[in-house]
């Protein structure tokens, strides 16, 4: 027996009494193993049965307190002098192994085909997304280890082992199933050929995995054919079935998620929150739980921490238990900034406990002042329908017209015909929009302007049936009203914004809202004097106080500084702008000092050397300290950026933290404040946001796993996807130039029902 002891050999006595205690306990044996020392720690040990030293040899390798041992059987030639060690274990780095492949009996397997399987460490894997995971292999060390190893499947990848430089072919399902093992003699010639024909490939994803594939149709379903073949094996896809896919999605879950825990829990600032509610087409209620943190790269991250099942009621108090569980769950509630939520007046009560709550834990920023932020786009929503309600029938007038006049290709091609004798262009066609959705009605009506002649002619040409135009008046009126709302459509998506920060583009377009108001307030024509007073109230009712944190998350934007602040108070009142600008300098300097006295922030400071922490450090007591000021001067007495250049406000912070680490440990968290609950795609809704009826047949718990892990993976919204109609519908006018406009007879285009 030879024993390799990687790290210290210790001494011979020793080892011997622990070999026979560890073989006695391997294996179990009532009457201890005779041992000798044969020199050079090499021992020679007899067994009473030939079981036990068959035993020995086949089941390991075998590892006790640190000890590797290697086992061979006894020859009379062997002489311990120059007797070398074969087999000792080797670690194998697992670069490039996909995501889904860190399971124990896979590693097991790709261990097996290179020698025998003895440790699988996933402690790389979990630490990041973009490590690996090890395996631990005794291997033959006067032999070459095998080119290739098959791994199931049909989709290729090839992935390097550190320690050895091999390239091993590994099979993807394409509905991502899991993985299975195959013979590992094809891993020889077939494994080569395919190596050789697929190279350095990157993994693709599901959404593209069908590339890989020649497919054809053909045959019946019963017939038991593959209908599409892999281009570099020849094989058909393998399908694993529902129970495999869902254990499969499970695992890679519960991995992400146990990375995803300790991410937050090592975010160097602290975390911000988005909650709102949603309903299953089936009358489930569901909350969502986003974190947004800006990481130790300064890079914004928006992770859906979970999206549960939440029976009745939904109350302040049950949503309250509900988040606060979920937050002790993940192991932040003592990071918490601030939570951002939509306008519900149940809302309003649960932030004052959940703020009550938190600060048993820690102390919240500035004691809770700052802790709930109002959604902008939902505050938009309520002063955009406040403005509209003013032209409703006009804008009704628009939509029946679309609505007939799409109503069937008769229909379409009539008008089709009608626009092209008067020249008007007809390559964009008709949208008919989603009256919840302010922003399709915006797109509807500048459809309808081009076709306003149009509509105008085929009311004196058409019959009882036909809609009424708007007038000239209305028509007037509502390119107006378009007018105001372009600005609106375009803040409202810059509200919306995942990957960007939005906290600092607060002031600016609260600013210009307020501007558009005020002049529409002042407007000579009645109809817009009108409007503009009725967003005027709902503006004074959610923003006449501008929000103190949204605020000061303005003058960490290089761009923008305690100067901006300043201009866009003196732009609406001259009077009180020295007043409001001081508010919130005081404000701002006040929560900095929280910021300067919480702690050494040097450590966090990523990837710094303690020798670069102490001169900075020391450079700032020099600078700032006796001379009376702090980094925050500093920072405000530097030249503000030109407003007009481009620059990404988190990666110069992320250059310019060395020279300010604790103004940048408070930029990071106001920064990192989203301004709304939704994307993009659900920003312009009133109604509640709704799961398809395809999510809704998914069990909670089902939904959940697929909804957080997409997003955990990709950087997937839940928002994204389940209200695609919502946005309207677009109708083209030339859907089918095989019907030629004169095929259609008036009789037929007089006898249409009447449908409104």
């Amino acid at each position: 027996m030879e024993v390799c002891n990687y790290s210290q050999s210790g001494r011979h006595l020793l080892l011997g009494r622990i070999l026979v205690w560890a073989v006695e306990k391997l294996l179990k044996l009532r009457v201890p193993p005779t041992l000798i020392g044969l020199g050079k720690v090499f021992y020679s040990i007899k067994l009473l049965t030939v079981e036990g030293a068959q035993r020995l040899m086949d089941d390991g390798p075998w590892f006790f307190n640190g000890f590797f041992l290697s086992v061979r059987r006894w020859e009379s030639e062997f002489r311990p002098s120059t007797a070398i060690v074969q087999k000792v274990p080797k670690w194998f780095d697992l670069q490039e192994l996909p995501i889904e492949f860190h399971i124990l009996d896979v590693l097991k397997s790709i261990s097996n085909a290179i020698g025998k399987s003895a440790k699988a460490d996933f402690k790389g894997a979990e630490l990041n997304r973009a490590s690996y995971a090890c395996i631990c292999c005794q291997v033959d060390d006067q032999k070459t280890p095998p080119s290739s190893v098959w791994i199931g499947g049909c989709y290729h990848h090839s992935m390097i082992l550190s320690s050895y430089k091999l390239k091993f072919v590994i099979g993807v399902e394409p509905n991502l199933g899991g993985a299975s093992t195959g013979d590992t003699s094809r891993g020889g010639e077939s494994g080569q050929e395919t190596n050789d024909s697929c190279g350095s490939r990157k993994r693709k994803w599901a959404s593209t995995v069908w590339d890989q594939y020649n497919c054809f149709d053909g045959g019946e379903f019963n017939d038991k054919r593959p209908r599409a073949y892999c281009k570099y094996c020849n094989q058909g896809p393998v399908f694993a079935d529902s129970h495999n896919a869902r254990n499969w999605t499970i695992k890679v879950h519960m991995l992400e998620k146990k990375m995803l825990k300790r991410e937050l829990q090592e975010v160097p600032g602290k975390i911000c929150l988005t909650s709102d509610m949603w309903t299953s087409s089936v009358g489930q209620g569901y909350l969502s739980l986003t974190a947004h943190y800006v990481d130790e790269n300064w890079k914004l991250q928006n992770k859906i921490l979970n999206f549960c099942h939440l029976p009745p009621p939904h109350n302040a108090q049950a949503l309250h238990d509900k988040v606060l569980a979920l937050l002790k769950g993940w192991g932040i509630h003592k990071k918490i900034f601030s939570i951002t939520l939509d306008n519900a007046r149940c809302n309003d009560n649960m932030q004052d406990l959940l703020a009550d709550s938190l600060s048993v834990f820690g102390r919240l920023p500035s004691d809770g002042d700052y802790f709930h932020i109002r959604c902008g786009a939902h505050v938009l929503n309520l002063i955009v329908q406040d403005g509209l309600g003013i032209v409703c029938d006009a804008m009704n007038k628009v939509r029946q017209s679309v609505r007939y006049w799409t109503s069937s290709e008769a229909r379409k091609l009539k008008f089709r015909e009608c626009a092209l004798s008067i020249g008007i262009d007809c390559s964009k066609g008709f949208w008919l929009d989603c009256p919840t959705r302010w922003n399709s009605t915006f797109t509807m009506l500048e459809r309808a302007f081009i076709y306003r002649a149009v509509f105008t002619r085929m009311v004196r040409i058409g019959n009882a049936s036909t809609p009424q135009a708007p007038t000239e008046d209305e028509w007037s009126k509502l390119e107006k009203i378009c007018a105001l709302l372009r600005p609106f459509d375009a803040i409202t998506k810059r509200f919306s914004g995942r990957n960007y920060p939005t906290a600092n583009l607060y002031l600016m377009h609260v600013w210009t809202i307020e501007s558009l108001i005020r002049s529409y307030c002042n407007h000579e024509d009645e109809t817009l004097n009108s409007m503009g007073k009725k967003m005027k109230d709902k503006f004074d009712k959610y923003w006449e106080s501008y929000s103190m944190i949204l605020s000061l998350a303005a003058i960490f934007d290089p761009h923008l500084k305690l100067q901006y602040v300043k201009f866009c108070f003196t732009q609406l009142d001259a009077r009180s702008a020295e007043y409001k600008t001081e508010q919130v300098k005081e404000s701002l300097f006040k929560l900095f000092e929280e910021y300067a006295t919480t702690g050494n922030v040097q450590d966090n400071v990523p990837g710094a050397r303690c020798e670069s922490n102490h001169l900075a450090a020391f450079s700032n007591f020099e600078n700032s300290s006796f001379q009376g000021r702090t980094q925050l001067d500093d920072y405000l007495g530097e030249h503000k950026l030109d407003p007009l250049a481009e620059l990404d406000v988190l990666q110069w912070w992320k250059v310019n933290e060395i020279r300010f680490p604790q103004v940048a440990k408070m930029a990071r968290e106001l920064l990192s404040i989203p301004i709304t609950t939704v994307a993009s795609e659900s920003a312009f809704s009133l109604g509640s946001r709704i799961l398809t009826k395809w999510r809704a047949s998914l069990l909670p718990d089902n939904a959940e796993v697929l909804i957080t892990t997409r997003s955990w993976l990709i950087g997937y919204d839940v928002e994204k996807g389940d209200n695609s109609l919502d946005d309207g519908i677009e109708i083209p006018l030339l859907q089918d130039p095989n019907i030629a406009p004169q095929e259609i007879s008036d009789d037929e285009y007089g006898e249409d029902e009447e449908d409104f």
